[in-house]
């Protein structure tokens, strides 16, 4: 799986572009993996698996989020390269 870290009550997205070259390895890691600093605490709850967000607001993630990855056209991601959260790649590199 390359698509880590992601879960739908955040509502944050990966947008890929067209002619994108994705070697094996690579990884995109999504606005779930940042620790909600502000919360409770910062212990990552998502290891339990399904249904730890039922006990969270979306709304206190928030801060938190920054927002869309989004990999621009005709773009090559390498071998095992990490893409963190909230990042923009842009067209041709």
């Amino acid at each position: 799986k390359c698509v880590l870290h992601h879960y739908p009550f955040i509502g944050d997205r990966l947008i890929i572009g067209k002619f994108c070259a994705i070697a094996e390895g690579a990884r995109f890691i999504m606005n779930g993996a940042n620790h909600a600093m502000s919360g409770f605490s910062t212990y990552p709850f998502n290891i339990f698996g399904h249904g730890w967000e039922q006990g969270f607001d979306p709304q206190t993630w928030s801060k938190e989020i920054r927002g869309d990855t989004i990999v621009g056209n005709d773009v090559w991601i390498g071998m095992d390269a990490v893409i963190m959260p909230g990042v923009k790649v842009g067209h041709g590199v």
